[in-house]
């Protein structure tokens, strides 16, 4: 990418993809869980096509405005997916 940072999409998937992870106290580690909503709206993207090329979506200016919880969809499934 040639930038010194993190696409907003990479920094954010990666956020949402590691929030669902939840403390287990009987056996003292991180346990995996999915990210339900996200995992809804991108299912719901992908049936509308509505989703954005991947080329467009890592050089985008942002994740927020109007599109935010889709940007944010998008940016948890590639995490997801990786």
């Amino acid at each position: 990418f040639g930038a010194s940072v993190a696409p907003g999409a990479m920094n954010e998937g990666l956020a949402d993809y590691f929030g669902a992870f939840k403390w287990d106290d009987k056996s003292e580690r991180f346990l995996h869980r999915v990210n339900w909503w996200r995992l809804d709206n991108i299912q719901d993207m992908f049936r509308a096509k509505r989703t954005t090329r991947l080329e467009t979506f890592l050089i985008a200016p942002g994740m927020y405005g109007k599109n935010a919880a889709l940007n944010y969809a998008q940016a948890w499934s590639l995490i997801w997916f990786m």
